[in-house]
């Protein structure tokens, strides 16, 4: 459960525009609570399950833009000596 807290620590001082918002993190009866930003869009696993269940596809240009977000969130947190 520490690790997992510290993780969840650390997270709260990354700040980057690809990372959702950590505000704080605590442990209650065991638990491990983690307070983020509420993001309206839902997850990216839940948005491709529901693509592909409707026979769809994205967008090449779609998939190019996430990937340079993801590439530059990444960097962000290698910069601070997190491998994630």
């Amino acid at each position: 459960m520490q690790s997992a807290l510290a993780e969840a620590r650390l997270h709260e001082r990354m700040t980057h525009k690809c990372i959702v918002k950590c505000h704080t993190s605590y442990v209650e009866d065991d638990d491990l609570h983690i307070i983020m930003d509420f993001l309206p869009g839902g997850d990216l696993e839940k948005l491709l399950k529901n693509i592909k269940a409707n026979g769809g596809h994205l967008p090449q240009e779609t998939l190019w833009e996430w990937l340079v977000r993801l590439a530059s969130a990444l960097h962000h947190l290698h910069s601070h000596g997190v491998l994630h």
